[in-house]
């Protein structure tokens, strides 16, 4: 299911509304200039830094001495489990790193956030600890996995290491 995030010409918009209904049941109008551009990267930086903290967050209960899947479906299934953290539980338990969005696709989005930021005077600390995370995902040979491959940098920097389950 695809949710459209569109701006520009107001008009523009409500002329290929019928068409992007077609693309499913979300469309959602934002503006008059690059507010879509903005929202989307805005949405991917929730992405990354969710995905940062699930890595850190698994690496504390193995450590812990919580099991893997239990571990991963209470978080599916707790306040935090969003639609992507219940996605990536799945994809985690079978320790599947296979691409829905890369490493380096995530970096790119990564580097236009900050430019973004930059441009717009946001501050954005941890959006930059996030990129340099990412990048370490990369660095390691990750590049081309996907971007949950961040769980297993967490664990190669835990003081104790983490076995894979």
């Amino acid at each position: 299911m695809l949710t459209v995030l569109a701006s520009g010409p107001r008009s523009d918009f409500e002329r290929v509304l019928p068409f992007l209904r077609l693309f499913g049941p979300h469309q959602h109008y934002v503006g008059g200039d690059e507010q879509a551009r903005t929202l989307k990267l805005a949405i991917n930086l929730m992405v990354a830094g969710t995905a940062t903290l699930m890595a850190e967050a698994l690496t504390l209960g193995r450590l812990g001495g919580v099991e893997w899947n239990v571990m991963l479906d209470v978080l599916a299934g707790s306040a935090v489990g969003s639609p992507i953290v219940k996605s990536k539980a799945q994809q985690l338990k079978a320790r599947d790193f296979s691409a829905t969005f890369t490493a380096r696709q995530l970096a790119k989005d990564l580097d236009l956030i900050l430019q973004s930021g930059k441009a717009l005077d946001a501050a954005m600390p941890l959006t930059a600890l996030v990129a340099q995370m990412n990048g370490s995902v990369i660095e390691n040979g990750m590049a081309d996995e996907d971007y949950i491959a961040i769980v297993k940098v967490i664990e190669l920097l835990s003081r104790h290491g983490v076995q894979a389950p």
